[in-house]
């Protein structure tokens, strides 16, 4: 076999074994409590929030940095708006629902917490990973905005060829 057919089976396998080992954190002997509770409700098993959070990155860091590899840097920090701005949408529909849902419902002492009430659902809701995406696209845009603040030297005076005096 081919090293890039080694490299690239290496690779899954320790792909695999990181995705593996973050599930497997929902099943840590211990008890973590329960602490995302509140006057807004309670949330799963913070061992379970954890490992589902935690794999989530475990699946959307290689595409990012191989996104970031062959992308330009100008494209990269598209995507990262891109990202940005879903997860914000998103977020706003978290509020939307909430609103519809729970505060037209609840009492008018529960009310004052309806920001809270946002916060823990979009923290609780595992299946869609918008804490995720944020973070990730936030990262791009540090390490793009740092590629495109660097001075960027070509042709003759790359190669020391020019005096810069």
């Amino acid at each position: 076999m081919s090293s890039s057919v080694m490299r690239c089976c290496a690779w899954l396998i320790g792909w695999g074994l990181a995705l593996t080992g973050t599930l497997s954190i929902a099943n840590l002997p211990g008890d973590w409590g329960n602490s995302v509770c509140g006057v807004w409700g309670c949330g799963p098993p913070l061992q379970a929030l954890v490992a589902c959070r935690a794999s989530w990155l475990v699946v959307l860091i290689p595409p990012t940095v191989v996104a970031s590899r062959m992308l330009s840097t100008r494209r990269g920090v598209r995507l990262a708006i891109i990202g940005l701005t879903i997860a914000t949408a998103s977020a706003m529909l978290f509020g939307a629902y909430e609103y519809f849902t729970w505060y037209v419902q609840a009492s008018e002492w529960h009310r004052s917490y309806f920001f809270h009430r946002v916060g823990f659902s979009i923290i609780t809701t595992v299946e869609a990973p918008l804490l995720e995406i944020a973070g990730i696209s936030i990262v791009q845009m540090l390490r793009s905005s740092r590629k495109l603040r660097r001075p960027q030297v070509h042709g003759a005076k790359a190669f020391g060829l020019l005096s810069t005096e």
